[in-house]
């Protein structure tokens, strides 16, 4: 049985999170007759420091919890050992963090490109947690930049920001609007001429006269029908080279078709808050989203 005992000014201590770190303070105490020097020290998930790191009875050193971060487990559970010669004592202490969390509902939907979806977000204090909290979409998980808004997708909070109370949920919406797709096989010109059709007809029309040409004259002059005709066919084949090497595009075989909008597929979207005095502080959830075409 140690003839002195330790004891703190507060067992327990609430920390908004994002604080790397907190004090208490450790005393001593014993009868006046115990001289004795009592080392401190710490165990358990906490990273502490004593200043002075030994006391005697009646004084008391300041014990600093250090390292703390957004992934510190809450509670957190420390005892503070006091040891002289063969006896030790000890006061067990637990840091509370005040936090937030974030969830959405549903988990997924299913939209055509072009329409948009709906998600109600509700953010949830923790310990009394009671500050300002911006949302966003896309990399706020920690090393999951492949969590990102689909391409031509915009991604909007209504309100952008809620401030918790410290007991009550906020609530928020949020909305996921694709862009409707667009590609050469969906695009009409607003004439509704198809792209090249004007320039391949003034091909034809120029290569038809340019044949009836070749063919009366070849009959009228005889003794010039292999120039005329071969100058014929140069020129010929200069229209259709000019006329292939300008609209390619209209040939369906050579055509990659390049689709704008928001592409067909599954999704998986990072969505969540961030603490509104220090961004490094993040708590996030995802949604799926599924666009058709």
């Amino acid at each position: 049985i140690p003839v002195f005992a330790l004891s703190a000014n507060t067992r327990s201590i609430v920390l908004l999170i994002g604080t790397p770190s907190t004090t208490f303070s450790i005393a001593a105490s014993a009868p006046s007759t115990f001289m004795g020097s009592i080392a401190l020290n710490c165990s358990g998930a906490a990273t502490c420091s004593f200043n002075p790191t030994s006391i005697t009875a009646g004084q008391t050193s300041t014990l600093t919890v250090r390292n703390l971060s957004a992934t510190t487990a809450s509670p957190l559970n420390f005892t503070v050992t006091g040891t002289y010669s063969q006896q030790s004592a000890t006061v067990a202490l637990t840091l509370f963090l005040a936090d937030f969390s974030v969830s959405a509902t549903p988990s997924g939907a299913t939209v055509a490109a072009g329409s948009s979806a709906t998600y109600t977000l509700t953010v949830t204090p923790s310990n009394g947690f009671n500050q300002v909290v911006l949302l966003g979409c896309a990399n706020v998980l920690a090393n999951t930049q492949q969590l990102i808004t689909p391409p031509n997708t915009t991604c909007t909070f209504s309100p952008p920001a809620v401030t918790l109370s410290g007991s009550g949920n906020a609530m928020a919406t949020l909305t996921l609007a694709t862009t409707a797709q667009s590609g050469l096989f969906r695009w009409r010109p607003r004439s509704g001429i198809p792209p090249g059709f004007t320039w391949w007809t003034l091909l034809l029309v120029s290569l038809a006269l340019l044949t009836a040409c070749a063919l009366r004259l070849s009959r009228a002059e005889p003794w010039s029908r292999p120039h005329f005709t071969l100058m014929v066919l140069c020129v010929a084949i200069i229209l259709v080279a000019l006329g292939a090497g300008c609209n390619t595009y209209v040939n369906p075989i050579n055509i990659t078709p390049v689709v704008t909008g928001t592409p067909s597929g599954n999704y998986t979207i990072a969505i969540g808050g961030t603490l509104g005095n220090n961004p490094s502080i993040s708590r996030a959830t995802t949604v799926n989203l599924s666009v058709v075409p």
